[in-house]
């Protein structure tokens, strides 16, 4: 007998517009598969949200900020 286990979704994921950009780039989809479907309550963005809290547009779900290349426009994760 084998168990499968759904995976859930964080509630959030409509609203973040963390989520979009996580999805541009396939190195980034580990971030969507371990913090949005896996475990979203270990998401700094997600508890920030929870709490009813000004969640920053460049906060990674690890708690740091996306730095941002000189000039780019593009951020690059710490």
């Amino acid at each position: 007998m084998t168990t499968t286990t759904a995976a859930v979704r964080c509630t959030h994921a409509p609203s973040c517009t963390l989520f979009p950009r996580l999805t541009l780039a396939s190195s980034l989809r580990i971030w969507q598969l371990h913090y949005c479907e896996r475990d979203y309550t270990g998401c700094e963005r997600f508890k920030l949200a929870l709490g009813r809290q000004p969640v920053p547009e460049l906060l990674l779900p690890n708690g740091r900020h996306l730095q941002l290349a000189p000039g780019s426009g593009r951020g690059t994760a710490p």
